[in-house]
């Protein structure tokens, strides 16, 4: 059975560029895309190379659950580290390391010191059509000490997807018709102020 994609030439960087950044603490960068069906145990996806002050290799964690008991999808490195290729229902969240031991640290997760930088990454949306939405999001995975529902994998974000509810960044949520970019500061309400939309389709 074939299994559907969204591919993503998700080359990434943080330069010190100014920015006027409203979350100024360190978070962990994952990547989602909507509900899929296998699930696992925490999986070391590989290595992605990141450019910038805090460049190098840095391991991609799959999640195994995208909601409590729902398994997802194992996102794929392609080209030497240099693309993350998500499949539906993939998450995948950046980490110092990744222990082979089948469960989730959340002390290996990234904490990116992005005030006063900028993140820059490429994305190809072309095969994430209507009722598809490729994501990436900031949110706090290594501050955050309540393991969850998700296999315990410490995700959390404004909605409490599974379980945690956190402040949460949308960098994206997008398909090859839309973009909306959001930011949730309050993760008990159930508003955010953001930039874009939706259109027909």
């Amino acid at each position: 059975v074939a299994r559907p994609r969204a591919r993503g030439a998700m080359a990434m960087a943080v330069s010190r560029r100014r920015s006027s950044s409203l979350m100024a603490s360190t978070l962990a960068l994952s990547v989602a895309l909507s509900a899929g069906t296998k699930e696992h145990g925490k999986v070391c996806v590989g290595q992605m190379e990141v450019y910038g002050d805090n460049g190098g290799f840095m391991e991609l964690i799959a999640a195994s659950q995208g909601t409590p008991g729902v398994g997802v999808h194992t996102a794929d490195i392609r080209f030497g580290g240099q693309v993350l290729e998500p499949r539906l229902g993939s998450r995948t969240y950046f980490g110092n390391s990744c222990a082979s031991d089948g469960v989730y640290h959340r002390e290996e997760y990234v904490a990116l010191d992005l005030l006063g930088k900028s993140i820059r990454y490429k994305i190809r949306l072309s095969e994430v059509g209507c009722g598809c939405a490729a994501a990436v999001h900031l949110a706090p995975l290594r501050q955050n000490s309540d393991p969850g529902g998700c296999a315990g994998d410490h995700f959390c974000d404004a909605q409490g997807l599974c379980g945690p509810k956190c402040m949460e960044v949308d960098l994206q949520q997008a398909n090859r018709r839309s973009w909306l970019t959001s930011l949730h500061l309050d993760p008990n309400a159930s508003e955010a102020r953001g930039l874009g939309g939706s259109g027909a389709g």
